[in-house]
């Protein structure tokens, strides 16, 4: 019996399994934000992710969506990132978290472009500037995930 008559094909194989375990992490990973608008992954509140009234310990409620969802936009961006400025803690007290990144399926990344690169405000033929990119609102850019299965979804990842 010879040793290594197998070396060229185990090594394939042991790439591509790296590979399929990769891409299962990614996907269970991604499943997370894929799930958040279904009751498939509750969270510790019985609510899922995407919920607009999770329960706080003072008896109100916090969203963390819109209450009808909007595509994203220069207005939809700034008015989640103002929501998230404006949340508070289990007892009603504000945090003052701010957004970090913008995750998106591989549909938005040209809607995407136009918000985070531009100096000046997107779709129009004004000078304003583009208060989001020079307050540095999102400073990580934002992240095209492949694994998101809803095409107008997006969402913020807060520096918490």
């Amino acid at each position: 019996m010879e040793d290594n008559l197998y070396d060229k094909m185990s090594t394939r194989l042991t790439k591509a399994l790296a590979r399929s375990m990769a891409s299962a992490k990614q996907t269970k990973a991604a499943n997370v934000f894929n799930n958040a608008f279904s009751g498939t992954q509750l969270g510790g509140d019985g609510k899922v992710l995407a919920a607009t009234d999770h329960p706080l310990q003072s008896g109100a409620s916090q969203a963390n969506t819109f209450t009808t969802q909007a595509e994203l936009s220069e207005t939809s961006l700034e008015d989640a990132l103002i929501g998230i400025a404006g949340f508070t803690d289990d007892r009603d007290i504000p945090i003052a978290l701010q957004g970090k990144t913008l995750h998106i399926p591989r549909q938005l990344v040209f809607v995407a472009e136009r918000l985070m690169a531009s100096p000046y405000r997107p779709g129009t033929a004004d000078n304003d500037v583009n208060a989001l990119v020079s307050k540095g609102m999102l400073p990580g850019g934002y992240h095209i995930n492949h694994r998101f299965t809803g095409q107008k979804r997006w969402f913020i990842r807060t520096d918490s």
